[in-house]
């Protein structure tokens, strides 16, 4: 009966430890990548105007 309560917790700390580290990442990974993607954006949206610009040289 011991063993079984110590697996138990084992697993109980595992899965803590693996949620926790999920939600971190999340809330690191979401945030960075949205930063990311606004710049590519802002970057295309840039090149498109200079194309523009030099067409119409």
């Amino acid at each position: 009966m011991i063993l079984a309560s110590a697996w138990i917790k084992f697993w109980e700390t595992v899965l803590i430890i693996g949620f926790g580290s999920f939600a971190i990442l999340v809330l690191i990974v979401i945030p960075l990548g949205a930063r990311d993607v606004l710049r590519l954006f802002k970057k295309l949206d840039a090149a498109s105007k200079q194309d523009e610009e030099d067409s119409q040289d």
